[in-house]
C-alpha cells in the first residue's frame, strides 16, 4: 500500500519544482505537553459523565470497546 504523501508527490503537476514534505510530524515538547493535557481533561469528563442520571448525561454514546479501555 502507497502511502497518501507518495501519492500526492506522483501525482503532482509542477515537475520542474522541488520534492517538499506535505507534513511534518515532530512536535516541539510544549505542544505534546499541551494535548496530553486536553487528552487528560477529555478522559476526566468521560469519566465523571458515566455517574450522572441517564435522563442528564451528555449526548454521546460510548461504543462497547471504548468502554472497555476505560
Amino acid at each position: 500500500m502507497v502511502g497518501l504523501e507518495a501519492l500526492f508527490e506522483a501525482n503532482r503537476k509542477e515537475v520542474d519544482k522541488d520534492v517538499r514534505m506535505p507534513f511534518d510530524s515532530w512536535m516541539d515538547i510544549t505542544t505534546v505537553k499541551a494535548y496530553t493535557e486536553v487528552y487528560k481533561q477529555l478522559l476526566r469528563y468521560i469519566f465523571r459523565s458515566k455517574n450522572i442520571e441517564p435522563e442528564k448525561r451528555p449526548g454521546y454514546e460510548l461504543t462497547e470497546r471504548q468502554q472497555m479501555a476505560i
